[in-house]
């Protein structure tokens, strides 16, 4: 038997189980037998009722047994739990994406989840039984549902991939307080002389620097390992460090400050910036040593889309999304308070705050566009093993409540086949969602467009996300299940306008009877039209 996720493995093997005990208990207190004694009673109190002579008392004896009969077939296909499978043969395949298109199949002994494991469901059933309709429903609903799924073509997880675009940050401390320096000391003078000299507008480096904005994009001045100041003269190669910094050697050509006689020189010195940046032991391979965990899933992401340098994307986001730290820098401590030059220690502190609005803004961002998606996505295929299991246990009361008519067994074919399509509408969703954002990030343009804060169309995009793509993860299953409910409601509403008691069998006696009546008198009639010889 196949599921849907890790848990239905379990849950199909307990609810079958709780079904097996529940049908056990019914059968074995006589309960079962009350849906026949009240067809008796039922059709006594018709035949009493009736005031004419069409409803003879043989009928009623063959329509009572044609609706007994009717509730044996329903107690030997839908009710008897005698077809036994073993637990090895549930299974779950997970979805194929891009770069994977070949999923393992996993059983519930050896499954890629806790489930299973110490005490969790640690005590399922090695073997249960079915009635065999039930078993049909499920591999007929299971095909169904997984046919529409394969049909949909693998595409690439873009929203995980913004998902994990968000949470990248510098963790390291020491690796994050190196950061801060290297912005105070290398970045921002950087950016101050860009601003003041314009070198992509005049000046001796005009095409080379217009050549990079057009290989790296607009925003490339605007970040700490940006090409320009790496490859231009008058940045990176004649700024150095204020600060001493670990892993560059004291070098008496460029640290002019110490006398090399002076027994106290340090070990390490100043560095320029471009080597602090790019060298091997560089703030460059630190930061991004410590966000390494997020390269496979952008490697996988960033190849279908032609980004070239994969590796400034991640760095990018990873530095955006690492705010400076409160600490000043020991003996540095009143450079420190005068960060960017302004020179106030109310501006700074003022600063701060304005970084922490910034902070509080993005985590209600994240909140309420992907947080909500995660978390539904997550609770979805949970939630979905849960309901089978409560349908499946619950199904012997269902069959009992109804007299083991077709309308009962109708009503719980079409809650297994519901739920269980409910894989399918969030697969849909989850394509949908995964298409359209391609088409809003188009290609090339992801990382960045993601990265870039404010401006109208980043705005719209965001709206995008937010209200409509979110939505689909609910408006899909929804319409599906109005569409059904009311198929369904008026598929039962038909057996009960033919009969409102009694049961399908009675309704089925009552209706061959007039036919019969009908076909009869309309013979009488016909024969009746013939002259007497």
């Amino acid at each position: 038997m196949g599921t849907d996720s890790y848990l239905e493995m379990f849950t199909l093997l307990y609810s079958w189980q709780l079904y097996g005990t529940i049908w056990g208990v019914l059968e074995a207190t006589g309960v079962l037998l009350l849906p026949f004694i009240g067809m008796v009673f039922d059709h006594l109190a018709n035949y009493g009722k009736s005031d004419t002579d069409d409803y003879s008392e043989k009928e009623a004896q063959s329509n009572l047994l044609g609706e007994m009969v009717l509730a044996c077939i329903v107690i030997m296909l839908c009710g008897v739990p005698y077809l036994s499978f073993d637990a090895t043969d549930v299974n779950f395949t997970p979805s194929s994406m891009v770069n994977s298109a070949s999923q393992s199949s996993y059983d519930i002994a050896s499954n890629d989840s806790t489930y299973g494991e110490g005490l969790s469901f640690s005590d399922y059933p090695l073997d249960v039984e079915v009635p065999p309709f039930w078993w049909f429903v499920h591999d007929y609903s299971l095909g169904i549902t997984h046919a529409i799924m394969t049909s949909l073509s693998a595409p690439v997880d873009i929203r995980e991939y913004i998902e994990t675009l968000k949470k990248l940050e510098v963790k390291d401390p020491e690796t994050r307080a190196e950061l801060q320096d290297f912005r105070r000391d290398c970045y921002v003078k950087a950016l101050s002389k860009y601003k003041s000299e314009k070198p992509n507008e005049t000046g001796n480096y005009v095409t080379d620097i217009n050549n990079i904005l057009d290989a790296e994009g607009q925003n490339d001045p605007y970040w700490e390992g940006s090409h320009i100041y790496l490859s231009t003269p008058g940045y990176y190669d004649s700024i150095r460090a204020e600060v001493i910094v670990e892993g560059f050697p004291y070098n008496s050509s460029r640290d002019v400050e110490w006398d090399p006689t002076d027994p106290d020189v340090p070990d390490n010195g100043k560095p320029y910036c471009d080597n602090w940046w790019a060298n091997s032991n560089g703030l460059r391979e630190k930061i991004y040593d410590d966000i390494s965990w997020a390269e496979i899933m952008h490697s996988t992401v960033a190849s279908e889309f032609g980004v070239a340098d994969q590796e400034d994307i991640l760095l990018t986001r990873a530095i955006a999304q690492s705010p400076e730290s409160f600490t000043p820098r020991g003996y540095d401590f009143n450079y420190s308070n005068s960060t960017y030059g302004n020179g106030s220690f109310t501006s700074e502190v003022n600063r701060h705050l304005k970084q922490f609005a910034g902070l509080v803004g993005g985590g209600v961002e994240t909140v309420t566009n992907s947080v909500v998606v995660s978390m539904l996505l997550n609770a979805a295929p949970m939630a979905q093993a849960i309901l089978l299991l409560l349908i499946v246990m619950f199904i012997p009361f269902v069959l009992l409540l109804t007299s083991f008519s077709i309308k009962g067994v109708l009503i719980i074919t079409w809650a297994l086949f519901s739920f269980r399509f409910l894989s399918a509408c969030w697969m849909i969703a989850w394509w949908l969602d995964q298409n359209i954002l391609a088409s809003i990030f188009p290609s090339g343009s992801i990382p960045f467009t993601v990265i870039d804060a404010g401006g109208v169309t980043q705005a719209n995009r965001n709206l995008i996300l937010m209200y409509m793509l979110n939505y689909l993860y609910i408006a899909i299953p929804l319409v599906f299940a109005i569409i059904s409910g009311w198929s369904g409601y008026n598929v039962i509403r038909g057996l009960q306008a033919g009969a409102l008691t009694g049961g399908l069998g009675a309704a089925g006696g009552r209706m061959a009877s007039g036919a019969m009546r009908g076909a009869s008198k309309g013979i009488s009639n016909i024969m009746k039209s013939f002259p007497n010889k």
